[in-house]
């Protein structure tokens, strides 16, 4: 049963850090607490079902991607880079 939890703490953290993402990033778009990802990168302690859906949708990924090495995250969103600003065209 420990090769178990082994087993899915280290596809998390596998996982969040394909996605490029912190502990507290992915603690704000699951909505589970930092402490809470600690522990289950950690392997302590089992994850419900329910805070498996919750980390498969924030990483974007099927829960299956936890059991399995076949899923890749998806690449991160690119960075949004603000461009150069335009200058309005005064009219006679």
């Amino acid at each position: 049963m420990a090769k178990r939890r082994e087993t899915f703490a280290s596809r998390l953290t596998e996982l969040r850090k394909a996605a490029g993402i912190t502990k507290y990033r992915l603690a704000q778009i699951s909505g589970l607490s930092k402490q809470a990802l600690t522990r289950l990168e950690k392997g302590q302690g089992e994850p419900t079902w329910e805070t498996v859906q919750l980390l498969a949708k924030a990483l974007g990924v099927s829960c299956e991607a936890f059991m399995t090495g076949d899923v890749q995250p998806p690449p991160p969103p690119p960075v949004k880079r603000p461009g150069p600003k335009k200058k309005g065209v005064e009219k006679d």
